[in-house]
This record gives C-alpha cells, structure tokens and sequence, in this order.
C-alpha cells in the first residue's frame, strides 16, 4: 500500500503555505503573484458578501486590504495561508466599516451636484459659450446615472482636484481613489459615447 505516502505529499503539495515561503523569501515575485492568485478569490467573495453585492466596493476593499497586507504584515506571524486569509478578510472588514462611516459622513454634508462656481469664467466667443452650455447639459444628463459617490468623486473632479486631494478627501489610499476615477471615467466616456 504504497498509496498512503503518495497521497499525504500530493495534499502537503497542495496545502502547502505559501506565506511561509514568503517569510523565507519575501522579495520573490513569483510567490507574491502566487499568494494573490490563491487567496484574491476567497477574499474577494467574502468581501462581495460583507458589501451585499456591491461590486466595485469589494473590488476596491479587496484591493485595499492585499495593499495593507503587502505593505505591514510581519510574513512570520502566519502559519498557513488560512491564517493570511483570516487576517485579511479582516483588514477588509476594518476598511468596509470606514468606508461605510465616511459614506454617511458625506450623505450628511454632500453638495449639490454641479454647483455653480462662485465667479463664472465668461467664454472667448459666443461658440464656445454653446460648446460649454451644452457639454454641460450632457455631463449633467451623464451624472443622473451616478450613485451618490460617483457625483460626490466627479464633483471633486470638476473642482480641480488632483486624485492625491480626492484620496486625503475620501480617507482612501491613492491607488483606491486613481482606480475609482479611472472607472467613473470609463463609465462618462461610454455613457456619452452612447449620446453621440
């Protein structure tokens, strides 16, 4: 019965931790790239459930908590990858329980969408002031499909904000608010492709 030792290295192999590696060898990219691919799905269904479905949220919370892991977790602490896991899956809590704090924090003190500027920039010519007129009119049609915080993010946008003034604003590191922007941008641009 030779199948007994065979079997127990085929499951050694395949529960083996690779965070233990990691704490061996924690400048091999090939063990972080496989770290992630292992442990990017469970996290980010336990995540996508904390948010009830909200998709970009747990995208963005499982984001943020590898970010965090790859940047202070002490590798020698984890026993196995379960151990990773847990502790991740609560680095995302931590962040969904923030997120929904500053959420209800800019429900209470948002603005009006596309508030006017307190001085007008008055246009060279009569066309332009058209031009402005009406992309103003089709951003404001565009933002009618935004959720509360896609207009709070476009708004900050509009103002001249820089993504490292929007991710100060938003308490949210500057690789979360470039990719949020990146995707409201994607979302106007085929929105108003879609007018055209």
């Amino acid at each position: 019965m030779s199948d007994g030792p065979d079997v127990r290295t085929a499951e050694a192999a395949r529960d083996e931790s690779i965070v233990r590696a990691l704490a061996a060898a924690p400048r091999d990219q090939r063990l972080w790239l496989a770290f992630y691919d292992k442990l990017r799905p469970p996290l980010y269904y336990s995540v996508y459930r904390l948010c009830r479905g909200e998709r970009e949220l747990a995208r963005d919370l499982t984001q943020e908590a590898f970010e965090r892991f790859f940047r202070y977790a002490e590798l020698s602490r984890f026993d196995s990858d379960a151990h990773a896991l847990a502790y991740l899956r609560q680095i995302a809590r931590f962040e969904l329980r923030d997120e929904l704090f500053h959420r209800r924090r800019e429900r209470t003190s948002q603005a009006t969408l596309l508030e006017p500027a307190a001085e007008p920039v008055a246009p060279e010519r009569a066309e332009d002031a058209a031009e402005e007129a009406e992309a103003l009119a089709d951003l404001a049609m565009l933002a009618r499909d935004l959720s509360a915080e896609e207009q709070a993010l476009l708004n900050r946008l509009l103002a001249g904000k820089k993504v490292t003034e929007i991710a100060q604003a938003l308490h949210l590191s500057y690789g979360t608010a470039a990719v949020r922007v990146h995707r409201l941008m994607n979302k106007i641009r085929s929105q108003f492709n879609s007018l055209r």
